[in-house]
C-alpha cells in the first residue's frame, strides 16, 4: 500500500507539473496585441455641397500617410488602402453605421483592417466632418490578435479633393482563455493535493 501511495503521490505531482507547463504555454502562445496608429488621406466625395445637408459619402484613392507601432511596417505613400462609404444625417451626435470592415490594407502579405463597433458625429459645419467610435482593429497575420481600438475619422471640402485622415489607438488587454486558466487551475490543484497528503504522512 505504501508503495502504491508513493506511485500515486509522484502521478499527481507529475500531472500538476505538466497542466502547469501546458497552461504557461498557452499564455505565452498567445497572438500579439496590435499596438500603435496608422493614418491616411485622400479623395472624399459627398452628396451635396453642404455637408450638414449631405447624406452620403465615398472614399477614392486613399493611401497610408503615417504609422507607427505595429503598423510601422507598411510603406507609406505607396500603400493603398480601401475606405467603406457610409450614409448619415448631418446631426452632432447622430450615429453612424460605416461598413464593415470600416477600412483594409493589404501589406508583407498579411490584411489589416478595422471593424467599427459604435460611431457618432462629433463635429459638423457645412465644409467638414468629425466622427468618432470604437472598434476592431484585426489582422490576417497569425503573430497579431485582434484589438479594441478607437478612431476619428475627418472629412473635408464636399466638392471632392479634400483630405480624410483616420487614426486610432490600442486600448485593451490580453485576458487569459478559459481552457488556459482550467489548466493552471488543475495544475496547482494537483500541487496542492501533493503537500497536503505529504504533511500528513
Amino acid at each position: 500500500m505504501e508503495g502504491k501511495g508513493r506511485a500515486m503521490k509522484r502521478l499527481i505531482v507529475i500531472l500538476g507539473i505538466v497542466a502547469v507547463l501546458v497552461g504557461f504555454m498557452t499564455l505565452n502562445a498567445r497572438a500579439t496585441l496590435i499596438n500603435g496608429s496608422i493614418s491616411f488621406s485622400g479623395g472624399v466625395n459627398f452628396n451635396n455641397s453642404n455637408l450638414t445637408l449631405a447624406t452620403n459619402a465615398t472614399f477614392s484613392n486613399d493611401f497610408v500617410t503615417q504609422d507607427t507601432g505595429t503598423y510601422n511596417v507598411i510603406p507609406t505613400i505607396t500603400t493603398p488602402v480601401t475606405l467603406s462609404s457610409f450614409s448619415y444625417t448631418g446631426t452632432m451626435g447622430t450615429s453612424i453605421s460605416i461598413g464593415s470592415p470600416m477600412w483594409n490594407l493589404t501589406s508583407g502579405g498579411f490584411g489589416y483592417s478595422f471593424v467599427e463597433l459604435t460611431g457618432v458625429i462629433t463635429a459638423i459645419s457645412p465644409t467638414s466632418i468629425t466622427i468618432t467610435g470604437t472598434g476592431l482593429l484585426e489582422s490576417t497575420n497569425p503573430a497579431l490578435s485582434n484589438t479594441s481600438g478607437t478612431f476619428t475619422l475627418q472629412a473635408n471640402s464636399a466638392t471632392g479633393g479634400g483630405g480624410t485622415s483616420f487614426s486610432f489607438a490600442d486600448s485593451n488587454a490580453s485576458v487569459p482563455e478559459p481552457a488556459t486558466l482550467l489548466f493552471l487551475g488543475l495544475g496547482l490543484a494537483g500541487l496542492g493535493i501533493y503537500r497536503g497528503r505529504g504533511k500528513k504522512a
